[in-house]
């Protein structure tokens, strides 16, 4: 099963933060995004919230982010023609992947 992450709400398609899918975590990077840093600091003061509707902590956010499932197939490797980057073993996307 996958899982969205958004700022705010579901419906905020600009504040999508990313996709827990297969055992790993895909995050998307907005213009001004070059870093996990970068990244994180987007959701100070900020709710985030699962495509469901549930209420998650940054912090919980950011765990999640980070973690790998043990037998989670790998997941596929960035474009960095396309703007795509690694950063802390998590990939960064520049487009929509939903």
């Amino acid at each position: 099963m996958s899982t969205n992450y958004y700022l705010d709400s579901p419906d905020n398609d600009a504040g999508h933060l990313g996709l827990w899918a297969a055992g790993h975590f895909m995050a998307k990077a907005p213009t001004g995004v070059n870093s996990f840093e970068d990244w994180a600091a987007q959701m100070r003061a900020r709710r985030v919230v699962t495509e469901s509707g549930s209420e998650i902590t940054p912090e919980e956010m950011i765990a999640t982010a980070l973690r790998r499932w043990r037998h989670a197939s790998g997941h596929r490797r960035a474009r960095y023609d396309e703007g795509e980057f690694v950063d802390r073993g998590v990939l960064f996307v520049r487009r929509e992947f939903c």
